[in-house]
């Protein structure tokens, strides 16, 4: 769980490619609890549209805080996550 959490943390610094955010949330695993992270953060624009002019994807304050939540939860534990995305509806 931490390397989503680092990775997570660098999409929202600004930092990580677009391919290792691709690859992170495309390829799933084994552990089902990390997929719904991953389906968490695909579907985070559709929860929470882009503010912008232009509609580009992860543009929303809402969408950063909701990801610096989860960033928070898998820096925690494992079952601070799944309790995290079960109230988000994952």
């Amino acid at each position: 769980m931490n390397e989503a959490a680092n990775i997570i943390e660098r999409f929202i610094a600004g930092i990580a490619s677009d391919y290792e955010w691709d690859d992170f949330v495309s390829v799933t695993t084994k552990d089902d609890t990390l997929n719904r992270v991953k389906e968490y953060c695909t579907s985070i624009d559709f929860l929470f549209p882009s503010e912008s002019a232009d509609g580009k994807p992860y543009f929303s304050k809402s969408a950063w805080h909701k990801l610096g939540q989860l960033k928070e939860c898998l820096e925690i534990s494992e079952p601070a996550t799944d309790a995290w995305l079960t109230r988000e509806g994952f």
